[in-house]
């Protein structure tokens, strides 16, 4: 998980335009630009879907739910990208969401946040 969330990060970072681009054209929803979509993106989604099953019910998640779950994550993941540009005024924040620091923090939180999901569920009293 660590690796390949590493290389996310580092990809999105180095080429912080591919979010962006990637939500606007999802939002288009032309046959072209979602043909295009498809090419550039099922191996991603095929992979993220291959370790969501995998993780998935031991996670406590029922099958009806990994589309949902693969989108939520698809939304953590990008989400950053997409709108912290958007959101640092908001937050009257001089720092750059994209300087080493801050992408260390959100590499941690990523890894927090997907493990939370997918790991091992806590045993619950009376099981």
């Amino acid at each position: 998980m660590r690796v390949t969330i590493d290389g996310l990060v580092t990809h999105l970072a180095a080429h912080p335009h591919l979010a962006r681009l990637l939500q606007r054209s999802m939002l288009e929803e032309s046959g072209s630009v979602l043909a295009l979509i498809e090419r550039w993106v099922a191996p991603l989604y095929g992979t993220g879907m291959a370790v969501i099953r995998e993780a998935a019910f031991e996670a406590g998640w029922d099958a009806e739910e990994l589309p949902h779950l693969a989108l939520g994550l698809f939304g953590v993941i990008f989400a950053y990208f997409t709108n912290s540009a958007s959101i640092q005024p908001l937050t009257r924040s001089n720092h750059d969401p994209l300087s080493p620091h801050a992408l260390v923090v959100q590499r941690r939180f990523l890894e927090k946040a997907i493990y939370r999901l997918l790991g091992p569920r806590p045993p619950q009293a009376g099981r």
